[in-house]
């Protein structure tokens, strides 16, 4: 019987495990990833791409990238700035740094609602600054200092 259900159980892994890459592969699919320089270069040129920063709040005032919008996502849901009508306008989520996960959750927000162009730029705030790229305060500090992320929502 042992030697019964080990032999299932080396058949069914193999199935499991492609599974799961298979959906893994399609929930890349969905939306993208930017780099330094091209999410740099959005803030630059006049493309008509949205970036949104999905920082709580304190966390956006202290500094973020310059022009992007503020929003969250609670319950799976973005809240906060409107987004543009058009879908396929491209945009762009960043949240708090590379282990922060709150970007990929509203770029999947942003899927789930029909937009066709979504990226995350997974360096976040902390990546965008370590690299010496300018930021927006809109605290009225002059410049923002790092603050530890909340769980969940960098």
């Amino acid at each position: 019987m042992k030697t019964l259900l080990l032999a299932l159980s080396l058949l069914t892994a193999p199935t499991l495990a492609l599974a799961c890459d298979e959906h893994e592969k399609s929930a890349k699919k969905a939306y993208g990833e930017v780099g330094l320089d091209a999410l740099a270069a959005l803030t630059t040129t006049s493309t008509g791409a949205v970036i949104v920063d999905v920082n709580k709040a304190e966390r956006y005032a202290l500094g973020h990238i310059p022009g992007a919008v503020h929003m969250l996502v609670l319950d799976g849901k973005l809240t906060g700035a409107a987004l543009p009508v058009e879908k396929t306008t491209s945009l762009v989520f960043y949240c708090y740094s590379e282990q922060c996960r709150a970007c990929h959750l509203g770029a999947e927000a942003a899927v789930a609602l029909g937009y066709l162009n979504v990226s995350v730029y997974t360096g976040g705030i902390m990546g965008w600054q370590k690299a010496g790229k300018p930021v927006e305060a809109t605290s009225g500090s002059a410049m923002p200092i790092a603050a530890p992320p909340v769980k969940g929502q960098g």
